[in-house]
C-alpha cells in the first residue's frame, strides 16, 4: 500500500541525526539485497533514534511495500523467504516505534 507523501502534514518534531542517516541510507540502497542488508543490521530500535513520526519514514516504508509486492507476485521463491521475513520484522519494529502511524 503505498503512502502518498502529498497527503502528510508537516512534521512536528525534530529527528535525531543518526536516524536521519539511517533512512538516507536506506532510501538510497538501490539495489533490494542491499536494503534487506541494511534492515537486517536493525536488530532492536537504537535509544539515539527515539521516537521519530512515521511520514518520516514514508520513502523506506514504499520501498519495503514494493519489494512485498514483487516478491508474492511470483511463485515461493525459497531465498527471498527470509528477506521478506527482514522486511516485516524492521516494519514492526518501526510501528513500535513511532508516532502518527494513521497514514498508514
Amino acid at each position: 500500500m503505498k503512502i502518498p507523501s502529498e497527503k502528510l502534514k508537516p512534521f512536528t518534531t525534530e529527528i535525531a541525526p543518526e536516524c536521519s542517516k539511517l533512512i538516507s541510507s536506506l532510501k538510497n540502497a538501490g539495489d533490494f539485497t542491499i536494503f534487506v542488508k541494511g534492515l537486517d543490521n536493525i536488530t532492536e530500535w537504537c535509544s539515539v533514534f527515539g521516537k521519530t513520526e512515521l511520514g518520516r519514514w514514508v520513502d523506506v516504508l514504499n520501498d519495503c511495500d514494493a519489494d512485498e509486492d514483487e516478491i508474492m507476485s511470483v511463485d515461493k521463491n525459497e531465498s527471498q523467504e527470509a528477506q521478506i521475513i527482514s522486511v516485516l520484522r524492521f516494519t514492526s519494529l518501526l510501528f513500535e516505534n513511532t508516532f502518527g502511524r494513521s497514514i498508514y
